[in-house]
């Protein structure tokens, strides 16, 4: 027979009942009901307030005991044993549960009163949990796209990595970049950029399965991780099918693949090797896809070196200046001089400047290279004036990343005005990718320079996006014609001789003098004189040489020429 420990009438006193009642939360109290061995046999509600009462209704009322309606309790928390526990050690005991019947959820709290008895408090957590989910949401999605981001994408790769291994599985992981999607910023709005993205995004989107997973990773930047790969033929299969599917949506895209275990064990270095292969594909013409190689992670190595290599050559002054002469057709007079960078690195000798400048570009170190060239060439330039009269043109490469600085004209006015340069003496030489991006904004900046007298020189016209519609805009003084152009003379290459002849006469009637580049050969020589092309720079009248033999010959000594 069930024994009560207490007369429920003066278990709670009056206080404390208007007391709880004035609550906002609901708040009911049971009493532990003992039997003969002083085992709990039971609870019964002896009180709750009128807060409980217009949320719960009738569920706990006064004199009910937790025998009579515990079916109706949430099934996954052992309430009678949590009650026990909470009645035998008085610890508070805090639990967080969703009521089905009501779809809320709430988080109840016990805790012990006296000797006997429990309050059981609620509060209703639901917008709570609901802004929870949101956020994790956004922790785990993209919104501008709907597709998972960057830390889904390494939580899901990792644990399909983890299942492929325990069931001895194969599996896909595609990469691709949007390709010059900056371009399409500059030129029609970052609008038009989005809608790429949001376009492709969709694509990738409707092919979605369990075992075909999308993630925006950055920017134009996405993963996709395919499961249960039989091997390298079926994922070539739907590597072939998504590149068609994008393509059809008129977008480039550069694409590498991995393979789990194939080429890597773990995640990471599976989304690694992807990344090489586009990197791979970007460095050989983009708009393509391939499959991770052992080579491209050797490539990489060496990359890597390079760049820390460059970075210690800056900082120990391993790096130097060659100065190639120009010389105008008409008298073999002297023009100037194109400032070169040279790097001879102790243990490995002469670096040809193709094998690091991409890499001081790719790592933006060629932001204290090209600072360094520009005030180097700058000092000599003085010297040269100030020493030896000199009268001419010293022409410096500047990359389009130094050309961006936001802090580059300024730079160029403090090397200009500390070394007192004659107007007109230093010309910057320009590739044509500079002015594709944003016409407008090159512009402005050309425009400023040209303000504190520097002359500009667009350098490898007919390499890339070649167009008299474009220089027309531009403030160019120079147009230097590429050495593969120079080539084709020699070469008997009729279309690039007409391109040539009839080049020069407009540049020349447009105010601009046109050099020709890479001049080794006298049939060259002769053809530019037949067409009246200004100035020639190459080998058959001046190689590269350091300062000190340019010093020399700027004295008057023929000699310190270096020629074929």
């Amino acid at each position: 027979m069930a024994q009560r420990t207490s007369n429920d009438s003066t278990a709670l006193s009056l206080f404390t009942k208007e007391f709880l009642d004035k609550l906002s939360v609901p708040i009911a109290i049971f009493q532990a009901i003992f039997d003969s061995t002083s085992s709990v046999h039971d609870y019964k509600v002896i009180y709750v307030n009128e807060e409980h009462r217009k949320q719960s209704g009738n569920f706990h009322t006064p004199g009910q005991y937790y025998s009579e309606f515990k079916d109706k309790l949430p099934p996954a928390i052992h309430f009678f044993d949590i009650f026990n526990n909470v009645i035998k050690t008085g610890e508070t005991y805090v639990q967080e549960y969703l009521n089905l019947s009501l779809n809320r959820w709430f988080k109840m709290t016990l805790q012990k009163m006296g000797k006997d008895m429990i309050s059981l408090s609620k509060v209703d957590i639901t917008s709570e949990k609901l802004l929870e989910r949101h956020v994790q949401f956004l922790e785990l999605n993209d919104c501008a796209t709907g597709l998972a981001n960057s830390a889904n994408f390494l939580k899901t790769l990792r644990q399909k990595v983890e299942v492929a291994k325990a069931s001895d599985k194969k599996i896909g992981l595609i990469v691709f970049n949007i390709d010059n999607l900056s371009s399409v910023n500059d030129l029609s709005g970052r609008e038009a950029g989005d809608q790429v993205i949001r376009e492709v995004a969709k694509l990738l989107i409707s092919l979605e399965t369990d075992i075909f997973n999308s993630f925006r990773l950055d920017g134009d930047e996405f993963g996709i991780i395919c499961s249960d790969v039989q091997d390298k033929n079926g994922l070539m299969k739907i590597v072939t099918q998504l590149f068609a599917k994008i393509c059809a949506i008129n977008v480039s895209v550069s694409m590498g693949i991995s393979i789990f275990p194939d080429h890597e064990s773990s995640a990471m270095g599976l989304f690694r090797n992807a990344d090489l292969a586009v990197h791979h594909i970007k460095n050989n013409g983009k708009g393509n896809f391939d499959f991770f190689e052992s080579e491209m992670y050797d490539n990489f190595l060496n990359r890597d070196q390079i760049q820390k290599k460059i970075f210690y050559g800056i900082q120990n002054k391993q790096f130097m200046l060659y100065y190639q002469p120009q010389f105008y057709l008409e008298g073999h007079k002297l023009r100037g001089f194109e400032a070169l960078i040279r790097w001879y690195e102790d243990g490995y000798g002469w670096r040809s400047p193709m094998s690091f400048i991409p890499i001081a570009e790719e790592s933006n170190l060629i932001q204290n290279l090209g600072d360094w060239i520009l005030e180097t060439a700058c000092s000599t330039l003085a010297k040269w004036q100030r020493d030896f009269r000199f009268d001419g043109i010293l022409s410096v490469n500047i990359s389009p990343a130094q050309l961006k600085n936001p802090n580059f004209i300024q730079r160029v006015k403090e090397l200009v005005l500390g070394n007192q340069l004659k107007p007109g003496s230093l010309e910057l030489e320009l590739t044509e990718g500079i002015f594709i991006k944003d016409t407008v904004k090159t512009s402005e900046i050309l425009n400023e320079l040209k303000n504190i007298g520097i002359r500009l020189a667009l350098d490898d016209f007919g390499t890339g996006y070649s167009s008299l519609r474009y220089l027309a805009k531009m403030p160019f003084d120079t147009i230097k014609l590429d050495k593969s152009f120079i080539d084709s003379i020699a070469e008997g290459n009729n279309l690039n001789i007409e391109i040539i002849a009839s080049l020069v006469p407009v540049t020349k009637r447009a105010g601009m003098e046109t050099i020709a580049e890479g001049i080794e050969k006298d049939e060259q020589l002769s053809f530019l004189t037949d067409i009246e092309c200004n100035t020639v720079q190459g080998y058959l009248w001046g190689k590269p040489i350091p300062e000190s033999k340019a010093s020399q010959f700027l004295m008057g000594d023929q000699s310190a020429l270096d020629k074929i």
